[in-house]
């Protein structure tokens, strides 16, 4: 019955609309005269106008809103006046409409507390610097690890792509997935994460961590867990076939080479192992330190 009477409805509104329509092209070619002059056209156009003029203004209130909520965090990150004015303005310069490079530089002060102007303006240049390597990435040799723009979509099919690959310590730089749930009927359901570690050339280790916080549910999470992990090795180009694979990744306690790369699984429980446990793969590029 709802069915027929919407059917009933679209069709009254279909035929009432092409009435107006059918009406107006009546009304213009009767009366052209009268419809061709300068306000139809002005009264036709300034809509448009406007409208096309409204996007730019929203795209600058955006950059402004973005500046404003990214310089928040310089309250607390530089606490000289003096110094955090002179951050603004390098920002300002430098970044422009570069909104994603000022979030970085942002996360970036946050991490490092500059306290010179030479420290912000290395700031940036080291932001502008990595922005660079991103879009045209180097090679890397197999010997040296990993690219850090390559490592950072190993996992992405997987929905595990990491942020951007940054510097967290001197040397150190890191980049993360977010947590994806593997279930949804769990309080707190499993979850699963991938990380990638290096330094400012290449990435040294790349790990997935399954957190299984219901243990009686944990088999599927742990089917994904192999399913991923067997992903990533053959994405990070490692020689599977040297490995019993499909037994390996059923283990909860591994550590072998392959080549140039070191393989690495544990189990841990929860420090209440009735609730559940972690399993972490970390693949090494191993020659490292030898």
């Amino acid at each position: 019955m709802h069915a027929q009477a919407g059917k009933l409805a679209t069709t009254i509104l279909v035929m009432a609309g092409a009435a107006f329509v059918g009406y107006g092209m009546y009304g213009v070619v009767s009366d052209f005269q009268t419809f061709a002059t300068w306000n139809t056209v002005r009264e036709f156009f300034i809509p448009i106008v406007l409208s096309l003029l409204f996007l730019p203004y929203l795209y600058v209130v955006s950059v402004v809103v973005s500046y404003e909520m990214n310089f928040v965090a310089l309250q607390w990150a530089v606490k000289d006046n003096a110094l955090r004015r002179y951050a603004k303005v390098q920002a300002i310069t430098r970044f422009r409409l570069d909104l994603d490079g000022l979030r970085r530089w942002k996360r970036h002060v946050c991490l490092f507390h500059p306290t010179s102007r030479e420290d912000i303006r290395r700031s940036i240049d080291e932001i502008k610097a990595n922005q660079i390597r991103v879009n045209d990435p180097p090679p890397v040799s197999r010997e040296l690890g990993w690219c850090p723009t390559g490592a950072t979509q190993f996992l992405k099919a997987y929905e595990l792509e990491t942020g951007d690959y940054h510097r967290i310590e001197d040397g150190q730089w890191w980049a993360s997935s977010p947590m994806r749930e593997l279930s949804g009927a769990a309080i707190m359901p499993d979850n699963i994460a991938y990380y990638i570690e290096g330094d400012e050339k290449a990435v040294k280790c790349l790990k997935v961590k399954l957190n299984v916080n219901d243990r009686l549910n944990g088999a599927a999470s742990d089917s994904e867990f192999q399913t991923i992990c067997a992903a990533l090795l053959k994405a990070a180009d490692v020689d599977v076939s040297l490995v019993p694979l499909e037994q390996m990744l059923h283990q909860d306690d591994i550590d072998v080479d392959v080549g140039e790369r070191r393989i690495r699984i544990r189990r841990q429980d929860f420090v209440s192992p009735a609730k559940g446990y972690f399993r972490t793969l970390t693949v090494d590029c191993c020659l490292i330190g030898r």
